[in-house]
């Protein structure tokens, strides 16, 4: 069993189905282009998690690559 979500605006619908289980992992993602022709739509499939897993600290350490600049999102441009 599974929730399923449907979230849409103007350019993008997307669905999201979440197991309905003690641990609510989603399991399937939707996307639909609304925007470009025949709105193209795409779908990921996930399954065999292990939340067990601990990634280490370094898995999403980012290095910039010479002469980027941070963007402050506090204070978005309009």
């Amino acid at each position: 069993m599974a929730h399923h979500l449907f979230f849409s605006r103007a350019d993008l619908d997307w669905q999201v189905w979440v197991e309905d289980s003690p641990r609510p992992l989603p399991l399937r993602y939707v996307l639909t282009s609304k925007d470009l022709p025949s709105q193209p739509e795409y779908t990921i499939e996930l399954h065999g998690w292990d939340a067990r897993v601990t990634p280490r600290p370094e898995t999403f350490a980012v290095t910039p690559p010479v002469g980027a600049e941070q963007i402050d999102l506090s204070n978005p441009p309009k």
